[in-house]
């Protein structure tokens, strides 16, 4: 198959899994992470101290690194200013006690652990403004759901690495315009990774459907079938 500089991975679906079948999915979403617009909800970065690695998630198939280096102690951030949501985004992503109170009485999967951080300023602050709330990064599983090839439009440069777990495209994901999710080898996690998809955070219904219910503040989401870069 001859395969150009820009490769559409469509292409290489129907090229190389012709048996693919186009079944109905579950809905499933992308959860913002990365935001550093702070017009309503504080957003978060480390501080200059902070320490990452040295090791990786790795692909349980290939070994190669699949997501961000793992984020060392002490966990120090600073926040943009004192407007507190239960999530909040930036350089890494953080759900607030409230959130970690309530998924740990509901019967949702897919979280690991919570790991607490230390707030070490915030900015802006005055005399009457709030304290912040305890914050958590958290440790999600990778899901062995897919990504369906054939729907997914997912466009990039040509990458001759393969993996058939988490690097089937044979191209970067420079251009996305939608994610359909092959929900056959999903494990009924509703917050996860995808391991060809890096550190992007995935979520069901059934976990949207909650944070709408509690009214988590500054959650962020949109469907994988609408997703573009």
């Amino acid at each position: 198959m001859k395969i150009s500089k820009f490769v559409d991975i469509k292409l290489i679906a129907i090229y190389n899994y012709p048996e693919r079948k186009l079944e109905k999915m579950n809905n499933f979403y992308v959860i913002t992470t990365v935001n550093f617009f702070d017009d309503k909800f504080a957003y978060c970065q480390p501080t200059n101290d902070a320490e990452y690695g040295p090791n990786y998630p790795r692909c349980p198939e290939c070994g190669s690194p699949i997501g961000s280096l793992f984020w060392q102690e002490p966990r120090k951030i600073i926040l943009s200013k004192p407007r507190y949501g239960d999530f909040i985004c930036g350089n890494d992503f953080l759900v607030s006690e409230n959130f970690k109170d309530a998924y740990e009485k509901s019967n949702l999967k897919g979280i690991k652990r919570f790991i607490p951080v230390t707030i070490s300023k915030v900015r802006y602050m005055g005399k009457k403004s709030p304290s912040p709330p305890l914050y958590y990064t958290i440790e999600l599983i990778y899901s062995f759901a897919r990504v369906n090839l054939i729907k997914s439009v997912i466009k990039g440069q040509r990458d001759d690495r393969y993996c058939k777990l988490c690097s089937p495209f044979l191209c970067t994901k420079d251009k996305i315009n939608g994610i359909f999710i092959d929900d056959r080898n999903w494990g009924g996690d509703d917050i996860f990774h995808l391991h060809e998809m890096g550190s992007s955070m995935y979520a069901s219904q059934k976990f949207v459907d909650f944070c709408l219910k509690n009214k988590f503040t500054n959650f962020m989401y949109e469907n994988t079938h609408d997703y573009k870069t």
